[in-house]
């Protein structure tokens, strides 16, 4: 049993020192799977496709999709909601973060709690300056340009409804924001 784990590490060792020494760069490569569509939209007539395994974009439905992932430009495979927003900048969310896409000059927002732990924005509504993010914990108000985009606050109250409820999606329409939770639908005037 020892010689063969000893002929194992030996083995990974020669491989990975020839790899090495033979001046090969190692390249990662994400393996995914797009099957698992969450939301679509349209964009100057191209299908945008947020999955549990990145972003396809859809040109020609006879066409194979351009698609990107976690290593061209998403942060996540994991995403969940696609939006574009007044000034034509499109944004995701996905696990632990907001991403203002744009390939690969995209911009990575992170969502982490109050103990470091990443949480999961589900879903955008544009708000000018800025976006409403719906979360598996809260409500969040985020600036896209205070401090080149930052957290301003967070929402977890929602009049009678249970207290951090799920935002499974936000409508932002006129001075009235809202949201539909986990625990009920509720609304408010934004100002407020």
């Amino acid at each position: 049993m020892a010689a063969q784990a000893f002929l194992r590490v030996s083995l990974w060792c020669l491989l990975g020192v020839s790899t090495a020494s033979a001046g090969v760069p190692v390249e990662w490569v994400t393996l995914t799977s797009f099957r698992a569509v969450r939301q679509m939209a349209v964009f100057d007539n191209r299908l945008w496709v947020v999955t549990d395994g990145g972003l396809l974009i859809v040109d020609d439905p006879s066409s194979r999709p351009q698609a990107f992932t976690n290593v061209s430009g998403t942060g996540t495979v994991d995403l969940t909601d696609v939006i574009r927003d007044t000034d034509g900048r499109v944004w995701l969310s996905g696990f632990g973060r907001v991403v203002w896409f744009d390939g690969s000059a995209s911009r990575q927002y992170l969502f982490f709690d109050n103990d470091g732990a990443f949480f999961r924005p589900l879903s955008l509504a544009d708000d000018g300056d800025f976006l409403w993010v719906g979360s598996d914990i809260a409500l969040v108000l985020f600036s896209k340009v205070d401090g080149g985009g930052q957290i301003q606050d967070s929402y977890q109250l929602f009049g009678t409804l249970n207290p951090s409820p799920r935002v499974n999606d936000v409508l932002v329409s006129g001075d009235s924001i809202w949201v539909a939770t986990s625990a009920g639908l509720a609304v408010a005037d934004k100002s407020n």
